[in-house]
C-alpha cells in the first residue's frame, strides 16, 4: 500500500479519487463479509500488513470467480494497467510498466 504521505500520480480527468473510493468501498464490503479486521490501535504496519492480506484473498477469489464464469483474469489484468496508466498519465506506481498493460 502507498504510504499517504508521498504525492499521488496525475490525474488528468480529476477522477482518481472518486475512482479509488469506489474501490475501498467495494473491498471494505469483501472485509466485512469475509476478511480479517483491523483493529483501531494496530500501528500502521500491521494494519497495511492486514489489509494486503485481504487484497491478496480477494484477488485470489477473483481468479475462483474467473474461473467459474470463462473469464480471463490475466486479460483484465493487463487492461486494467492500461487504464491505470492512462488515468495517471503514464506516472502511476501500481503495475510495473506501460508495457506490462500491452
Amino acid at each position: 500500500m502507498k504510504d499517504k504521505t508521498q504525492a499521488l500520480p496525475p490525474d488528468p480527468e480529476q477522477m482518481n479519487s472518486r475512482r479509488a473510493q469506489w474501490a475501498a468501498e467495494a473491498f471494505e464490503q469483501f472485509i466485512q463479509a469475509h476478511g480479517k479486521q483491523a483493529s483501531p490501535e494496530m500501528e500502521g504496519s500491521e494494519r497495511r500488513e492486514i489489509r494486503e492480506r485481504n487484497l491478496t484473498d480477494l484477488l485470489s477469489n477473483l481468479g475462483h470467480m474467473c474461473d467459474r464464469d470463462g473469464i480471463d483474469l490475466s486479460r483484465a489484468l493487463r487492461l486494467a494497467a492500461v487504464h491505470y496508466w492512462a488515468e495517471t498519465a503514464g506516472e502511476g506506481a501500481q503495475f510495473q510498466s506501460r508495457q506490462a498493460g500491452g
